[in-house]
């Protein structure tokens, strides 16, 4: 499973936090480095590009999809982790009023596991929801699947498979695996 960040939006230009609450469009760069990562997936050998229905990952994984004349499946649970209060702050405010829960989150630090802003999600509330849909994903009979989705989806997952302080660019694309042991983190790919 190659685990794609969603491309640019206004919110990531100017370092505001955004969750589940903030339902944002790519911007113009965004669309750029949508279109360039689809460029790059082509040697992957993408099979099926899911995604959840938040606009910024349909819109990135729809061009990905597209590109590798694969199929699109949304699926609702794969959306961005609720960052409660903390949603809609500048990346200096959420440091200034939340100094350890911005700490937990930027590493994805496996001590903030369990605990996060007032009125949000966990890292592992995310991974509980999103590792089910995974094994849903895995049981079809495809080899190369794409999943496009959010940073803090994406590093609550790998820190859970023991990433240390993962890091995911827009549109960066990171390889797991998954086999009777269950999933495992293979490599960052670009």
């Amino acid at each position: 499973i190659y685990l794609m960040r969603h491309a640019e939006t206004d919110y990531n230009q100017k370092r505001i936090w955004q969750g589940f609450q903030i339902n944002a469009s790519l911007n113009r760069n965004g669309k750029k480095q949508a279109d360039e990562l689809a460029v790059k997936s082509a040697e992957l050998n993408l099979e099926l590009v899911v995604t959840g229905t938040m606009k910024r990952t349909v819109e990135t994984a729809s061009r990905v999809a597209e590109y590798n004349n694969v199929s699109l499946l949304t699926i609702p649970d794969l959306h961005e982790a609720d960052y409660g209060l903390a949603e809609g702050m500048t990346f200096d405010e959420v440091r200034r009023c939340y100094p350890q829960e911005w700490d937990w989150w930027i590493r994805f630090a496996p001590e903030g596991w369990h605990k996060t802003f007032p009125q949000a999600e966990t890292m592992m509330d995310v991974a509980e929801r999103v590792f089910p849909v995974l094994d849903i994903v895995c049981e079809r009979s495809f080899q190369n699947i794409a999943l496009v989705s959010h940073a803090g989806v994406i590093g609550s997952l790998l820190s859970l498979l023991g990433v240390k302080e993962p890091k995911l660019h827009n549109c960066g694309c990171v390889l797991i695996s998954r086999d009777s042991d269950g999933y495992q983190f293979e490599r960052y790919v670009f």
